[in-house]
Order: structure tokens, then sequence, then C-alpha cells
């Protein structure tokens, strides 16, 4: 998530809100009810998000050649992508823009595959 998603999120319910809830689905109301919280709220599961990552990161740095470190870290690239590909649905599902969905789309998942492919290159995995 991006710092954008964290300034924004109180502003999606407000303008999609009334196009959300036309639709009586229950995955929409899943989607609605992740997104339609305050700022602090998301604020704390990307600081979690953070932290998981960094701690992730730190140890494949710290054990480069380690096979452990790199299932590790491939592993959570993976979900990276997974977590991208979240927002897409989320989007077209909803049908409305979605917060992350630019970010998910124009740079983490380019920078996702880019790093998957160097590291790939450079046999660390």
């Amino acid at each position: 998530m991006s710092g954008k998603e964290i300034i924004t999120v109180e502003k999606w319910p407000k303008a999609k809100g009334k196009t959300v809830k036309l639709h009586n689905n229950w995955i929409i109301s899943k989607i609605w009810s992740f997104w339609n919280i305050n700022s602090h709220e998301l604020a704390k599961r990307d600081i979690f998000i953070f932290l998981f990552m960094a701690i992730i990161t730190f140890s494949k740095a710290l054990y480069l050649e380690s096979y452990w470190s790199s299932v590790l870290f491939v592993s959570f690239l993976i979900f990276v992508l997974l977590h991208n590909l979240i927002h897409i649905l989320q989007t077209l599902i909803v049908r409305a823009y979605t917060p992350g969905l630019y970010t998910a789309i124009l740079l983490v998942t380019l920078y996702t595959v880019y790093v998957l492919f160097r590291l790939r290159d450079a046999s660390l995995i």
C-alpha cells in the first residue's frame, strides 16, 4: 500500500458509497467493509505489512545465498503480486476505482516482476 491510499481511503467511501451500495452482493459488501475505514486503521495495516516486508528483505540480504531466505523472499514477492491482483479484481467487481489500484499496477507489480527477474538472472532464486 502507499501513502496515497492512506490519504484517499476516507474519501473513497464518500465518493463511491452510493454506487457500491446499489449492488446487493456479498463480495461487494466485503470489499466495501475492507475500504470503508479511516486513515489511522489503514496506516496500522500498512505498518504491519512494512515491518513484515522489512524483516523478510533483511533476512534475504543477510543470508543472500541461503535456500530458505530465497524461498521466504520469493514467497513474499508472489504474495505481493497476488495482493496487486486483488486490487485489480476489487476494481472490476465494484466497477469503480478502489484505493491502491494505480500504485499496484504501475509501480508495485512492475517493480516486483523486475526484482524476480533480477534475482533469477543473478542465480539467487
